[in-house]
């Protein structure tokens, strides 16, 4: 990240963030989030990584405040329902 803010010359951009919710105790966090996928999580990562595409076509098209609207909430409420937070 910091090679392309410098060739950037800028801090100044969007960024897409995925969110890492492991199953277990975590001992060692930065080896959990930088170590190798498990074939069991392939299905999910595959999800989470559809998303994230979808996620930037939103912005591309409609904007960030509309990409924010639309994958920044909790799964379970219904889009719109912001009440049960």
């Amino acid at each position: 990240m910091k090679s392309i803010l410098e060739a950037l010359g800028s801090q100044e951009v969007q960024r897409i963030r995925l969110g890492v919710a492991p199953d277990h105790e975590v001992g060692d966090g930065a080896r959990y989030v930088l170590g190798a996928f498990r074939k069991p999580q392939y299905p999910l990562i595959d999800e989470v990584l559809d998303t994230a595409a979808k996620a930037v076509r939103k912005i591309l098209t409609d904007g960030v405040d509309a990409a924010m609207n639309e994958f920044n909430r909790r799964p379970d409420l219904p889009e719109g329902d912001e009440t049960k937070k």
